[in-house]
């Protein structure tokens, strides 16, 4: 039973994730299964970077897929989906849903 599924197309390249009840997450690109990953052995984290310049902006959204026992490391770019689609799928596997403290760090120079 399909639990979540994100789908984004952009001109001929698509992408999809599909989160089954019976525990596991499927991605496809161009209509092709790239990945199969059982949810109770991996871990996610999430990565996004916004550029933004004289054209506008643009958000690089990756998601980072790590094997609890092995440790080998995934990553899955899905800026396609856009920010907001992306955040929805960081909340529907549980991503930041912890309460960890943020780090702030700045930087202050006094010119003389």
């Amino acid at each position: 039973m399909v639990v979540y599924l994100i789908y984004s197309t952009l001109v001929s390249d698509n992408l999809k994730l599909i989160i089954y009840d019976e525990g596991y997450l499927e991605i496809y690109s161009c209509n092709k299964l790239t990945h199969t990953f059982n949810l109770a052995d991996v871990e996610f984290s999430s990565y996004i970077k916004t550029t933004v310049d004289s054209a506008g902006s643009d958000s690089d959204c990756s998601l980072i897929v790590t094997n609890k026992t092995t440790g080998d490391r995934e990553t899955i770019d899905c800026s396609m989906l856009g920010v907001d689609r992306y955040s929805e799928l960081l909340e529907a596997l549980g991503v930041g849903q912890q309460d960890e403290p943020v780090k702030i760090v700045t930087k202050v120079s006094v010119k003389k």
